[in-house]
């Protein structure tokens, strides 16, 4: 299982992620990036604005 598991990784179709610390690195476009009560980003708050408008107003 191990073998199989660093063949799907070393091919990128997996990529594995470690939670180590309690803080979110992101880009600036991304919005609603919090971190839930558990530690974890909750996916299903975040949102990109719209592609029409502009970012600084």
């Amino acid at each position: 299982m191990e073998a199989a598991f660093a063949r799907v990784v070393k091919a990128g179709a997996l990529l594995p992620m470690r939670h180590v610390l309690q803080r979110v690195d992101h880009a600036p476009e991304l919005g609603g990036v919090s971190l839930a009560r558990c530690g974890w980003m909750d996916l299903r708050k975040l949102w990109l604005p719209d592609p029409g408008r502009s970012l600084r107003g």
